[in-house]
């Protein structure tokens, strides 16, 4: 089974120290919808691939959930 390092600092000797896998202020119904499909958990094993779009769509209203794409791109240095 593949794992993902994470690294974090500890004085020792200092107080006691809690390493939360998750902050407080997760948002779970969130998580559930990205992360759980038929009650099973999907892990990353590896970081996911970033995909730049660079297409401008054009806004009409912020209720609006489909956008029309338009000939113009935006910079590769933005």
């Amino acid at each position: 089974m593949a794992i993902v390092e994470r690294a974090t600092r500890l004085w020792v000797p200092g107080p006691a120290a809690t390493l939360p896998l998750m902050p407080a202020s997760m948002d779970l119904r969130a998580f559930d919808e990205m992360f759980r499909s038929a009650g099973v958990l999907h892990r990353w094993t590896a970081a996911p691939r970033v995909v730049v779009q660079s297409r401008v769509l054009q806004f009409t209203s912020i209720s609006d959930v489909d956008y029309t794409t338009l000939a113009q791109t935006w910079a590769g240095d933005r």
